[in-house]
């Protein structure tokens, strides 16, 4: 905004290579945006319930951060980090599948699932690789 109360919107445009080479492309990618991109994700697909994608989200992050390059000790915060809200989202999972009284879907979550889905979507790349 101006000082005169008008309001203005900055277009910058850039022009990026793209390629169909998965390795070249993995090879220069920001490792670290991605993986907190991916746990971010997976913590808002639990949020919504659907937990197999959220796992699915964070399992194939996680063989992607393991196949570029790494370094072990970020992998491991990195795993740490997001274990534990795969094992919560694991639960809730096998939660589902037990039998119930009624054949809706229950909305109600633990404290436990609540406070792993909520720390989910805090993450970010400082507490994850940092």
């Amino acid at each position: 905004s101006k000082p005169n109360g008008t309001r203005c919107l900055r277009i910058s445009t850039a022009v990026i290579a793209a390629t169909d080479n998965r390795e070249q492309a993995e090879k220069h990618a920001d490792v670290k945006v991605i993986g907190t991109h991916a746990a971010l994700r997976a913590a808002k697909l639990a949020k919504e319930g659907n937990y197999e994608k959220a796992q699915m989200e964070a399992r194939s992050a996680q063989r992607f951060l393991a196949r570029n390059d790494i370094a072990p000790d970020q992998l491991n915060r990195w795993s740490e980090q997001v274990g534990q809200f795969d094992n919560v989202v694991r639960d809730e999972r096998e939660r589902e599948l037990l039998p119930r009284q009624s054949s809706t879907r229950s909305n109600v979550r633990s404290d436990s699932t609540v406070e792993a889905i909520s720390k989910g979507k805090s993450l970010n790349s400082h507490s994850l690789f940092d």
